[in-house]
């Protein structure tokens, strides 16, 4: 059997601690009809998001800007006006048609990278879109799954790397690529000597390389690492999603970079199997001898993981002992998300169990 996985993030309101329960489902909804994996049509369709697409499409269903926010609450901020900017994933034998397909409907193609395709569409026109994909294609918004992880630099002295670097051990002669999503204020730590005074700088992104509202998540960690190297020579990509994260890996290999850093996590990405569009940009830079390094993340107590259970035979996945119900505590105004990967293949029978395909 596969494993099953879960990480957990939402929304709760003011007031007392809320107690949120995994909503209860028949599984047998998986295999009727039998259907790849496909965003606007199975399990894997955002919470928020396809409404928002059928508000901005026929306004007499509801207030198209509060259904906007409340997708945004969620976490879908790939929502810039009346317009999704997203990634579309599938197999690259796909993509002339998609390409067509998007550009057809009145999107834009921002980037073509491995097994992804990022680019912008009207919300008004995303059903039409999912309606009109290929069958083994899904889409996610621009971001799904990104997390910028906390920087907590500890410098040279605790880390013991000074005496090395004070030894003329401080990079020289060694590129080195940063890729992340926020450097606000980057030209400060330039100035006060806490990030490298030149740089080769790309922008991935449609927002300011600096721009305050991404953050400065990328600036501290150049800082972390300027710390060790400082004679090193720095490309500094700025990425928004999978797609643009891959290209800034393949652009290092082509720089000749010696090391790659990215400190970033991405949820769901297949860790059971290693395979996601990011892993495999990762693989390419190790198979060309590169070091490339990506954080562990700070979500090592927030998973849970086992094979499916259901000694009652109900239908029903039993977390712990007989208990079918997985409860989250909230406190009031925090927030809470929930990505769930799993194997539905384990539901089939084993007629349907070849045209599965896996969440």
């Amino acid at each position: 059997m596969n494993p099953a996985g879960a990480q957990f993030e939402g929304n709760a309101a003011a007031g007392a601690p809320t107690e949120a329960t995994a909503p209860l489902f028949d599984g047998k909804d998986l295999t009727d009809p039998l259907r790849p994996a496909r965003f606007g049509t199975t399990l894997q369709t955002p919470a928020g998001l396809l409404e928002a697409a059928r508000v901005a499409a026929d306004p007499s269903r509801g207030d198209l800007e509060k259904v906007v926010a409340d997708a945004q609450g969620l976490g879908h901020r790939a929502i810039e006006g009346d317009n999704l900017r997203f990634e579309l994933v599938e197999d690259p034998s796909l993509h002339a048609d998609s390409e067509r397909v998007i550009l057809e409907l009145g999107g834009t193609i921002a980037r073509v990278v491995r097994d992804r395709i990022e680019g912008s569409i009207e919300l008004a026109s995303l059903e039409a879109l999912l309606d009109r994909l290929p069958d083994d294609s899904f889409l996610e918004p621009l971001g799904y799954g990104m997390m910028s992880l906390d920087t907590e630099g500890e410098g040279p002295t605790i880390m013991r790397s000074g005496p090395y670097r004070d030894l003329g051990f401080d990079g020289t002669g060694i590129k080195i690529a940063v890729i992340d999503i926020g450097y606000e204020d980057l030209l400060i730590s330039r100035l006060s000597g806490d990030a490298p005074a030149s740089s080769t700088d790309t922008n991935l992104t449609n927002s300011p390389f600096e721009d305050p509202d991404d953050g400065d998540h990328g600036r501290f960690v150049m800082e972390t690492i300027f710390d060790h190297a400082p004679g090193a020579e720095y490309f500094i990509y700025k990425v928004s999603g999978q797609a643009s994260a891959a290209q800034a890996v393949d652009d290092a290999i082509l720089q000749g970079c010696h090391i790659i850093s990215m400190s970033l996590g991405w949820t769901p990405t297949q860790w059971n199997d290693g395979g996601s569009t990011i892993t495999d940009a990762f693989n390419d830079a190790g198979a060309a001898g590169v070091l490339a390094f990506n954080s562990a993340g700070n979500s090592a107590d927030e998973h849970w993981q086992g094979d499916f259970d259901d000694d009652d035979n109900d239908g029903f996945h039993e977390w712990s002992g007989p208990d079918e119900a997985l409860q989250v505590t909230v406190a009031p105004g925090d927030t809470f998300r929930v990505t769930l990967l799993f194997d539905p293949c384990l539901l089939y029978t084993s007629d349907a169990a070849d045209e599965c395909v896996n969440v």
